[in-house]
C-alpha cells in the first residue's frame, strides 16, 4: 500500500510540470532551445526550471537550478524522449553548482529564468509590504 501511495504521489508531483507547460523559444548562436516558463520556481536567490532541446530523433529535457546571485547553475535531472515522445532515458544528476559559461545556452536560459525569478521576488516583497500597510498607494502606482 505504501508503495502505491509513493508511486501516486510521485506521478502527482511530476505531472503538473509537464501537463501545464509553456515553452518559450530561446536562441543562441543559431541554435534553438526552449524554457518552460510555467515551471520556473523561485526560492531566495535560487531559481529552478526546465529547458528542452531537440537533437536528431530525440528530445532532451533538463531540470536546472540556478543561483541568480552568484551566477552559478547546475543540471539536476535529464530526461530523453524518442520520436514517439516516450522516455528512453532518465538520469538524476544532482550536479554541484558551477559558474555559468558566458555566451552559452546555459547562460541564456540562466539569464531568462533569473529575470523572471527576480521579478517574482519583487512582486512578493511588494505584496508583503502592502499587506503590512508600509507601501502607500502612490508608491504602488510608481512601481517602487
Amino acid at each position: 500500500m505504501k508503495k502505491l501511495l509513493f508511486i501516486f504521489l510521485a506521478i502527482l508531483i511530476t505531472l503538473p510540470v509537464f501537463a501545464n507547460t509553456n515553452w518559450q523559444e530561446l536562441h543562441n548562436k543559431g541554435k534553438v532551445f526552449f524554457i518552460d516558463t510555467n515551471s520556473i520556481m523561485v526560492s531566495n536567490s535560487f531559481c529552478q526550471y526546465w529547458i528542452k532541446n531537440y537533437q536528431e530523433n530525440t528530445t532532451r529535457k533538463m531540470n536546472v537550478i540556478s543561483n541568480c546571485t552568484d551566477n552559478t547553475t547546475a543540471v539536476q535531472k535529464v530526461l530523453i524522449y524518442d520520436e514517439n515522445d516516450k522516455i528512453t532515458s532518465s538520469k538524476d544528476l544532482k550536479n554541484a553548482l558551477t559558474t555559468v559559461v558566458p555566451d552559452s545556452d546555459s547562460s541564456i536560459a540562466h539569464s531568462y529564468a533569473c529575470n523572471i525569478c527576480q521579478e517574482t521576488l519583487k512582486k512578493e516583497q511588494r505584496a508583503k509590504l502592502i499587506n503590512r500597510g508600509i507601501y502607500s498607494g502612490v508608491n504602488v502606482l510608481l512601481g517602487l
